[in-house]
């Protein structure tokens, strides 16, 4: 090996081999990142060298031969680095990788009733479990398996790496209402959502070139869930008193008699657990303002679990595995017959806020032109000349934008 490195130094002199670079120095044409890991391998092939040298002084063979060594591994290095820079950079965007989908619909006189797809990154519940497997206890016979179980995951989807909160998903539903009816009307003084409230739509036709879904909104009756959930509940199975164990067991392990007859002759799930259900079903109706809110203020979503359905399940559906929702394709005819949960948006004046802060803010406007002009007669009676009083006035206005933002801050 040393006579090849022998060799090959009298063909290629060292004197082609680029000099080390200096760690302050910023050579022309190259990349910061090459000139960092060049001078890193010239540094720790300079700390070698001397190492050896402290232990036998090198022959002017051997320190050809370690140059050369060098200037290969630099020159390779250099061709690593000019094919880095030509590659383009990979850049994933995660809503390509969405796992959840959500129906926004619109209404509008000229364009009719239709929805519009919304990606959703929401964190998944529970990951899928691929197998189990026993430990193993070394004998000297050789391995015992133990009665521990251990589960073993599958791998992540692409869609399952990703998540958001319930803010984001808001905001990126408002942003498509904007983007599908103008985003010039985003500017526009106290228009925004009206309200927002759940329904259910039915596909209709053809997928549009713009992407929306043509079809029918058919608005929820809450009277008559509201009916469903008091007979859940006055349905629910009583203990009865001369016999303490005729009831549920909240883990599910035995029902009442009312409730097995009922699981056996009807598609009904456990009494008592309906029951349950239609609890937080009555309570979640008499939050379904907050939808409303929450569109127009989406920072406040988070922990609010909103998404989850208030009137009835949620209106997010997954894209993949278990309960997948199917959507209609590109130029073929919808042949589905189900109506999928969705979000309705109205958007327009918000004639409540309107009301409620347009009057303050003219009569704050009234007052101030009025102490304005008030400073200006003042002055003006005093003997200062208009120009004077002008500035008086302009002091005054500023003076009064100053309390007015610091008073909305």
């Amino acid at each position: 090996m040393g006579r090849y490195f022998i060799k090959c130094a009298f063909v290629f002199s060292p004197k082609t081999f680029p000099p080390p670079p200096s760690p302050t120095s910023r050579p022309v044409g190259r990349s910061r990142v090459w000139k960092r890991l060049t001078f890193q391998h010239w540094r720790n092939a300079r700390t070698a060298e001397n190492e050896s040298m402290s232990n036998h002084e090198m022959t002017s063979d051997n320190r050809y031969a370690v140059d050369l060594e060098r200037g290969i591994v630099m020159s390779e290095m250099r061709r690593e680095s000019m094919t880095s820079r030509s590659t383009p950079r990979q850049v994933t965007n995660p809503l390509e990788k969405a796992g959840q989908i959500c129906f926004v619909c619109l209404d509008r006189p000229r364009d009719g009733q239709y929805a519009i797809q919304v990606p959703c990154l929401l964190a998944k519940q529970s990951r899928a479990v691929d197998h189990w497997t026993q430990e193993m206890i070394p004998v000297p016979d050789g391995f015992v398996l133990t009665g521990n179980l251990s589960p073993v995951y599958a791998p992540l989807e692409d869609w399952e790496k990703f998540s958001e909160d319930d803010r984001a998903v808001y905001i990126r539903m408002v942003e498509a209402c904007f983007q599908d009816l103008g985003r010039w009307k985003r500017w526009l003084p106290y228009y925004g959502v009206v309200s927002l409230a759940e329904v259910d739509f039915q596909f209709d036709g053809r997928i549009g070139e713009n992407g929306r879904l043509p079809g029918l909104i058919i608005p929820l009756d809450i009277d008559e869930i509201e009916k469903d959930c008091k007979e859940a509940i006055e349905g629910q199975p009583r203990p009865d008193d001369l016999n303490g164990y005729d009831h549920c067991d909240p883990a599910g392990t035995y029902h009442a008699q009312d409730c097995e007859t009922a699981m056996k002759h009807s598609d009904h799930d456990c009494l008592t657990k309906e029951a349950d259900e239609a609890r937080e079903r009555l309570r979640r109706l008499e939050l379904r303002y907050l939808l409303t809110r929450l569109a127009r203020k989406p920072a406040d979503a988070n922990g609010l679990d909103t998404l989850s359905g208030m009137a009835q399940g949620s209106p997010i559906y997954p894209l993949f595995g278990k309960g997948k929702v199917e959507t209609p394709v590109m130029n073929e005819l919808w042949t589905g017959n189900t109506a999928v949960r969705a979000l309705h948006f109205v958007f327009g004046f918000q004639m409540d806020r309107i009301k409620m802060e347009v009057p303050f803010l003219v009569s704050v406007g009234v007052l101030g032109i009025g102490v304005i002009w008030l400073a200006v007669l003042v002055s003006k009676g005093a003997g200062v000349d208009w120009g004077m009083a002008l500035a008086l006035a302009q002091v005054v206005a500023a003076s009064i934008s100053i309390v007015i933002t610091s008073l909305r801050h």
